[in-house]
């Protein structure tokens, strides 16, 4: 991920026939889904970094939602970040996302819509204001990632897909990392004593060379969220 992010008066990059792009935005939580997808599968791609603050005219006029991630190849764009991950699942071979049987792929589908109901709701809604959760908040948020660990001791796996990463694994990596550099519990990481299995989880994700080439640091996080809203954000602070 090296590509300065596009502002006004830039204008679009050149498409290349049959070359998969992703734009999105170094720090988005749901554009690095879309990066943990492309890694995992091995696919290549070309990143076209977004300044989601002050985007770019045509970013707007070509996708009016406004929002990354988007997937384009040729004539076909895709967006979502959940709907592009199944997209690249289903049209790249190698390595699957998804789990093998429709069983399986039920729960995980009731699984996300908990987490990004709940969880990734709570989360995200701190990333865009940075007003901390009152203690009510933060109660019930726990107790929404309490269904997740207890997931976990169901399946009786290092990760939600199984013995690797699959789906539901990168689709909630994102705002796991950012809990703690985002001080979502004032400051606090994921209680290790109350959530053992997302604490070993966390530890097996950060040890996947795809969640590796994505990872920023707490302090990263912390200083890109906090400035996100002042004058001038730090969205190449990063990049090459």
């Amino acid at each position: 991920m090296s590509e300065k992010h596009l502002g006004p008066g830039s204008d679009l990059p050149p498409l290349k026939k049959d070359t998969l792009r992703l734009y999105g935005m170094r720090f988005c939580p749901c554009a690095q889904r879309i990066v943990l997808a492309l890694n995992l599968k091995g696919i290549e791609h070309e990143v076209v970094n977004i300044n989601t603050k002050n985007k770019p005219s045509w970013f707007i006029e070509k996708f009016p939602t406004g929002l990354v991630p988007v997937l384009e190849i040729n004539d076909q764009i895709v967006w979502e970040s959940v709907i592009c991950c199944v997209y690249l699942d289903e049209v790249y071979p190698g390595y699957k996302l998804v789990a093998e049987t429709p069983y399986q792929r039920a729960q995980d589908k009731l699984l996300l819509d908990l987490f990004l109901t709940k969880i990734a709701r709570s989360v995200h809604a701190h990333y865009r204001s940075y007003d901390g959760l009152d203690e009510e908040q933060k109660a019930l948020l726990l107790e929404s990632i309490d269904k997740l660990e207890n997931e976990l001791k169901k399946r009786k796996s290092p990760y939600f897909r199984g013995n690797k990463p699959g789906l539901l694994d990168i689709v909630l990596w994102p705002s796991f990392e950012r809990i703690e550099g985002m001080d979502v519990l004032d400051g606090d990481c994921l209680p290790a004593d109350r959530f053992p299995l997302l604490t070993s989880w966390m530890d097996a994700m950060m040890d996947v060379p795809a969640v590796k080439n994505s990872l920023l640091s707490a302090d990263q996080h912390r200083r890109f969220y906090k400035n996100l809203h002042s004058a001038q954000p730090l969205f190449d602070e990063l990049l090459g």
